[in-house]
């Protein structure tokens, strides 16, 4: 009876911890669909939420993709891409977050690891969100509150 109790223990905690890290993990987007292919017109929706694409880059060697969304009020900003592997997704991603990062940060939360690596960044100018999934990378920017962030990235995919 005692071994039963410790191995119930043990899987109670495992289970635990895992749901702790599940709502660490912002916007959860480790429980989001996995882009597939390289079609980034497709990839990258036309609408999320309330917010419509008006501008459209696809990436090329040395450059990032970028997309426009507007709501008609705001605007958000999305940089994207597929790396050829492991360390360049990483190398991206990190990057990105250092060039977001500024002195007068109110949240800034980064987690650097396989998959999802991603940064949270937000001062009282604009907020960065940074992630990958697999070797994809995306990087949103909202200029105008972290509202508006949090508005985007409830309605984008991935």
């Amino acid at each position: 009876m005692k071994k039963l109790t410790v191995f119930t223990l043990i899987v109670l905690l495992a289970t635990f911890m895992c749901q702790a890290q599940k709502g660490n993990i912002p916007y959860e987007i480790s429980h989001r669909a996995m882009p597939k292919g390289n079609n980034f017109a497709k990839i990258m929706p036309e609408k999320v939420g309330n917010f419509v694409r008006s501008k459209f880059k696809p990436p090329r060697p040395g450059f990032d993709g970028e997309c426009v969304y507007s709501d008609g009020q705001t605007e958000i900003l999305v940089l994207f891409g597929l790396a050829k592997d492991y360390n360049e997704t990483q190398k991206t991603v990190r990057t990105m977050a250092m060039d977001a990062e500024t002195q007068d940060l109110t949240e800034n939360k980064q987690v650097f690891k396989k998959d999802p690596s991603y940064a949270l960044m937000v001062n009282s100018k604009s907020s960065f969100f940074i992630w990958t999934r697999g070797f994809y990378y995306f990087s949103v920017e909202s200029k105008s509150g972290k509202e508006n962030l949090d508005r985007f990235m409830n309605a984008f995919p991935y």
